[in-house]
């Protein structure tokens, strides 16, 4: 996946959260990192098609980015996306969520539909919740659905915002142990984290943003071995010093 960031900015209510950046970005699986407030979520939401730009371009894999609403809505069919609250319909059991976009998005058969949703269910150990309404399950079984959702329909790439923000650890776990194989497979992703051992053994690619810029982009272990920028050398510390 190639990203080309050309000036892009972003305020919201008259402050801004990303400036001016211009980035070429090259990666199969890449994990943001940042302290709270740095832009990080709006960045993904930008790559995404769900926020504009105010300013600025992006091109994915040479293609401009449209920001016409069909282009859009076109744009999004592509991308799976996973957020700290996983999104399941509470009133649909956990197969119906996972059918459901199939069906009523991507044009597949009910028959279809089914088919390959029990497929990935049966793969990552939910086939027994595959009747189950999401409130009866535990929080990273519903994450690990959210996660089939976002990738059955073979997307070109799938981002996630703090998918394990919301966890146990003994539930991250679960949530990061599915999206390390998937990565393995070749699945692009774009991950905003907390989870340093993560971004650095299983993203090959990290980003580090702070007050509005991207100020480190490259390969995660040479990244996390000899940080360039003072604000990367201070996040690294401080999120290191409870280790």
């Amino acid at each position: 996946m190639i990203i080309d960031l050309n000036h892009v900015s972003k305020s919201f209510e008259g402050n801004p959260v990303l400036e001016d950046i211009s980035a070429h970005l090259d990666f199969k699986s890449c994990a943001i990192l940042g302290p709270s407030g740095s832009g990080k979520s709006t960045l993904l939401r930008i790559l995404g098609g769900l926020l504009p730009v105010d300013d600025g371009t992006v091109d994915l894999n040479g293609q401009r980015l449209d920001t016409s609403e069909k282009a859009l809505i076109d744009h999004r069919r592509k991308i799976g996306f996973v957020f700290q609250s996983n999104g399941l319909f509470p009133h649909l059991s956990a197969l119906q969520n996972i059918t459901l976009p199939l069906i009523q998005v991507h044009g597949y058969s009910e028959t279809e539909a089914n088919s390959l949703a029990m497929t990935y269910l049966k793969r990552f150990n939910l086939e027994a919740q595959a009747q189950q309404s999401p409130v009866t399950l535990s929080g990273g079984q519903q994450q690990r659905i959210a996660i089939i959702r976002a990738v059955v329909h073979k997307p070109s790439m799938i981002l996630l915002d703090e998918p394990t923000s919301a966890l146990d650890p003994d539930l991250s776990v679960e949530v990061l142990e599915m999206l390390k194989e998937l990565i393995q497979e070749g699945l692009h992703v774009i991950l905003v984290t907390h989870h340093l051992g993560f971004a650095k053994n299983v993203c090959e690619h990290m980003m580090f943003i702070d007050d509005k810029k991207i100020l480190e982009f490259g390969y995660s272990k040479e990244l996390f071995a000899q940080p360039k920028s003072t604000e990367w050398k201070q996040f690294l510390a401080k999120m290191n010093e409870f280790e």
